[in-house]
């Protein structure tokens, strides 16, 4: 037997074991999962998250505004915008010369970026994690 696959029949389950098949079947191919796995892989690099949380509080940036925010060069910023791109979680569009980025779908950002902050000012989702 593959060690993964242990028996536990010997365990009493808390729920039924019909529910716990419905469960391993309704998880084990599960393409929500993946995709926010893939879309919190994005979001793990600091310099994305940093331009997303932007992109949630100002409806459309460019590259040279960003740019200038976040004090680094055009092409860090541009290389950085690149797989939010690829992933379809910003939209571009040119304005002369400029390239200006807006999310796809800014709600969905906006509550996943929000943090709440105490009468402090300090982060209510940095302290839950320290």
């Amino acid at each position: 037997m593959i060690d993964y696959m242990l028996n536990y029949s010997h365990m009493i389950p808390n729920i039924p074991m019909r529910q716990i098949r419905r469960l391993r079947d309704e998880f084990s191919h599960n393409p929500v999962a993946d995709e926010l796995s893939e879309l919190f892989d994005l979001l793990s690099n600091p310099l994305r998250l940093k331009i997303v949380m932007l992109l949630t509080r100002h409806d459309e940036l460019c590259v040279s505004e960003l740019s200038q925010i976040l004090e680094m060069s055009m092409p860090a910023v541009s290389h950085a915008l690149r797989p939010l791109r690829d992933a379809d979680v910003v939209a571009t569009h040119k304005l002369g010369k400029q390239v200006c980025y807006r999310l796809v779908k800014p709600k969905l950002f906006r509550d996943i970026v929000s943090t709440p902050v105490d009468k402090k000012g300090s982060s209510l989702a940095l302290r839950f994690w320290q």
